[in-house]
């Protein structure tokens, strides 16, 4: 298992462990995330870091959430913020985003690991 810095908190070193599933039930899903596995798409992944506990995925219910009074103030201070709730669909522009994003992070790691090698050689 590979160590990289950690996307979350600045300073740390991280360690996924991951797992791709081609058929994932809705059970599935569900029981993996309630034990801290983060889904994208096929792929499962769960920090593992040494010594460190801070990044732990947590669930929400949404149906009983209530705002804080901090947050109740921010919203309020951003009012042209459009906030939608609504059922999980696909679109064109949200597949466009996702391919885009994904594009961008892999060009990321692979300059931070090429970068990383090019410095060990020297």
């Amino acid at each position: 298992m590979n160590e990289n810095s950690c996307a979350y908190l600045p300073g740390k070193k991280m360690r996924m462990k991951s797992r791709q599933v081609e058929d994932v039930s809705k059970t599935f899903s569900t029981a993996v995330a309630q034990r801290g596995w983060r889904r994208f798409g096929k792929n499962f992944v769960y920090p593992d870091c040494i010594d460190c506990t801070e990044c732990k995925s947590m669930r929400i219910n949404v149906e009983n959430y209530k705002y804080s009074k901090s947050q109740r103030k921010t919203i309020n201070k951003n009012e042209a913020t459009k906030i939608v709730i609504q059922e999980p669909n696909i679109s064109q522009e949200r597949i466009d985003l996702y391919n885009k994003y994904h594009r961008y992070k892999a060009k990321k790691r692979w300059l931070e690991t090429s970068r990383h090698h090019r410095t060990r050689v020297l």
